[in-house]
């Protein structure tokens, strides 16, 4: 399957669950997915070194991308942000 084929899968998939842009205000797109992953890795209490390997990322970029994509509270993202500082 290629990159293209699989982004447009998952546009029709969305279109058909009514989950465009104007109703829930965003576009889902194919990299939302790393969104998701993180935040099930994050919630499931893997500590950040391993949601790092996990996803092929560096322990910054995974802080980084955590911060960026992951639907946590204000204080999961200090503790994230605390780890990736105690790691430095």
């Amino acid at each position: 399957m290629t990159e293209h084929r699989a982004s447009e899968g998952l546009r029709q998939w969305r279109d058909k669950a009514g989950l465009n842009p104007d109703k829930i205000g965003y576009a889902l797109r194919l990299n939302d997915a790393r969104g998701t992953a993180a935040t099930r890795l994050l919630r499931a209490g893997l500590p950040l070194a391993q949601i790092a390997a996990c996803m092929g990322w560096s322990i910054r970029t995974a802080a980084l991308m955590i911060e960026r994509y992951a639907k946590v509270s204000p204080g999961e993202t200090d503790e994230v942000l605390a780890a990736l500082a105690a790691a430095k």
